[in-house]
């Protein structure tokens, strides 16, 4: 059911002249030797150098609910798959997008199987507990749900992460808990290296991800759109500008990732907004450059850091 096929896939709108589809399927059906290094996409097993440019913590399993409340003439998996070739288009290669069910990984799966974009499921233990064989590529751990034992989930989500070789993205509300999630799990033997937190506003806390930074795990600014329209266009993205400057100063750009966190149809370009996806890449590399980050730390952001987060270096047991 996760595998790209003929009859339901005809291509994508951003593909290059020499991009043959039908190529394509045959290099993704020969058998991936899970002994090299990959990251586990909806679709299988990939190759890190083939991510690309990659967003994290991209909240897709919302989205598509709020598309049902959207009349955009459209199925809210069309629509939501339009959104996916307009970031294709713009740059965007992979996507971690949040899926906290069953039925979310559903919906992504549908997505994977005819968008060019390579999307990554981050999903919490209790999904892959309901189908072991699902092509989950991150484990997500929401922050309430380590709650008074936290020690005990810590445990089991480390053991989880050693067996199936896979990442853990931890979701917070604030800097100061995500600091503490780290903490958490890095003293019950996560290795640094396969942690990621975010879900939250690092500027409200500087000192919180720069704590985060120095245990060796990375820090995730995933919410540079998550206010819009609220805001004001000029402060769009714009308050975690001078934050991610000041870290990759400090030398941090390996340590940091991006994403959009859009949550709400109608703020992709496809429903009537103004920024979307595409937004992340076409826009807010312009605004850091502005501030004197170089194209070599964005990058690092975009492309290398989720690469490194997300490989597999073993088979999956």
């Amino acid at each position: 059911m996760w595998g790209r096929t003929r009859e339901t896939d005809s291509g994508w709108v951003g593909a290059a002249p020499g991009d043959d589809l039908d190529r394509r399927l045959e290099v993704e059906q020969e058998p991936f030797d899970l002994a090299r290094p990959h990251v586990w996409t909806l679709l299988g097993p990939i190759a890190p150098g083939a991510l690309g440019t990659t967003l994290v913590g991209e909240p897709l399993d919302v989205t598509v609910r709020s598309f049902d409340r959207l009349d955009a003439g459209a199925t809210p998996r069309e629509a939501l798959l339009a959104e996916l070739e307009d970031a294709y288009a713009a740059g965007v290669r992979a996507i971690v997008g949040l899926c906290r069910s069953e039925r979310a990984l559903d919906e992504l799966g549908w997505l994977a199987g005819r968008s060019g974009v390579h999307l990554v499921a981050a999903a919490p233990p209790a999904v892959l507990a309901a189908d072991d064989d699902c092509p989950i590529g991150a484990i997500l751990l929401d922050l309430d749900e380590l709650g008074r034992s936290s020690d005990d989930k810590a445990e089991q989500v480390v053991a989880l992460c050693r067996e199936r070789s896979l990442p853990v993205s931890v979701r917070a509300r604030s800097p100061r808990a995500a600091r503490d999630a780290a903490t958490t799990l890095l003293r019950h033997g996560l290795e640094a290296d396969r942690l990621w937190v975010g879900g939250c506003s690092w500027e409200d806390d500087v000192g919180a991800a720069v704590a985060v930074i120095e245990s060796g795990a990375s820090v995730a600014f995933d919410g540079l759109y998550r206010g819009e329209p609220a805001r004001p266009p000029a402060q769009r993205g714009g308050a975690n500008v001078a934050v991610i400057a000041a870290l990759v100063r400090a030398d941090h750009a390996a340590r940091l990732l991006l994403g959009s966190g859009i949550d709400r149809a109608e703020r992709y370009r496809v429903g009537g907004g103004e920024s979307g996806l595409a937004a992340v890449i076409g826009r807010f590399p312009l605004d850091l450059m502005e501030e004197g980050v170089e194209a070599t730390a964005i990058q690092q952001m975009l492309v290398a850091a989720p690469a490194r987060l997300l490989t597999i270096r073993a088979e999956r047991g």
